[in-house]
C-alpha cells in the first residue's frame, strides 16, 4: 500500500502495518471493513487474463522462433494495479523482470517464498557447471506448435501440482468468457480447462489419457 509517506515494515509477522501489506495481511483489512476479497482477486485475475490474451498472439509467434525447447526459459511478470475509492481496479503497468530487491523482513518472506514456489513450479532442475556438458538437449521437448496434446498436458498437470501459492487464472472454470477476446482460440486451451474442471480427483492427464485409448 502506498501512502504519502513510505513507513518501512520491520516484522514479517507484521503484515498489514507500514506501507508494504502482504495479500494476507489486505485480505484481513478489507474483511474487516466490509469489502469482499475474492470478489476484489476474481477483478484482478480478469485484468491479469486479458491483459495476457492481449499479447499472446505476438509471445506465440517469437517464442516459436526464438525458444527451441519448453524448459529453455520461463518469466515472472509485475502488474501494478491501482484501487480507487470505489474499489476498482485499474492496470497501470505490466513490469517484465519485476525487482525482487528485499529491503524488509516482509519482503524476504514473501518474494522467498515466491521464487522457491516458481521454481518448482516451472520445474527447475539445479545442475553443477561442471556437469551441464552432460546435459543433453535431446532429454528436453522440442516446442512443437501445436504440440501433442497428451504430453502438454500431462506437463502441465505435474506443473499445476507444484505450483505451491501460485493460483490458476487461465484456462480455468472461467475460460468460456475470454473467447470474444482471444484471437487464437487455441483447442489446446480448452482441453486442458475441460479436462482440469471434470476431474475433482486432480489427475487430469490420467482421465485424458484413457479416453485417448478408449477413442
Amino acid at each position: 500500500m502506498n501512502k504519502e509517506k513510505f513507513v518501512p515494515n520491520v516484522s514479517q509477522d507484521e503484515d498489514n502495518t507500514g506501507s508494504k501489506w502482504s495479500l494476507d495481511g489486505l485480505k484481513e483489512h478489507w474483511n474487516s471493513i466490509g469489502v469482499n476479497y475474492d470478489e476484489q482477486m476474481e477483478k484482478i485475475y480478469d485484468i491479469c487474463v486479458k491483459t495476457f490474451i492481449g499479447v499472446r498472439k505476438t509471445v506465440a509467434a517469437v517464442t516459436e522462433r526464438l525458444v527451441p525447447f519448453r524448459s529453455n526459459c520461463f518469466e515472472l511478470f509485475g502488474f501494478d494495479i491501482l484501487f480507487d475509492e470505489k474499489y476498482n481496479p485499474w492496470l497501470l503497468e505490466v513490469n517484465l523482470t519485476p525487482s525482487l530487491i528485499c529491503d524488509s523482513p516482509l519482503d524476504y518472506k514473501i518474494k522467498g517464498q515466491m521464487v522457491c514456489d516458481i521454481f518448482n513450479m516451472v520445474g527447475l532442475v539445479p545442475c553443477p557447471m561442471k556437469h551441464a556438458e552432460e546435459f543433453s538437449a535431446s532429454d528436453d521437448e522440442p516446442i512443437r506448435f501445436p504440440g501433442n496434446p497428451l504430453k502438454i498436458l500431462k506437463s502441465f498437470q505435474q506443473a499445476h501440482e507444484r505450483r505451491g501459492d501460485w493460483n490458476l487464472a487461465y484456462p480455468a472454470s472461467n475460460h468460456a468468457r475470454y473467447e470474444i477476446y482471444d484471437e487464437m482460440k487455441t483447442p489446446l486451451n480448452l482441453f486442458i480447462a475441460s479436462h482440469l474442471l471434470a476431474s475433482p480427483d486432480g489427475n487430469i492427464f490420467a482421465r485424458a489419457k484413457q479416453e485417448k485409448e478408449d477413442d
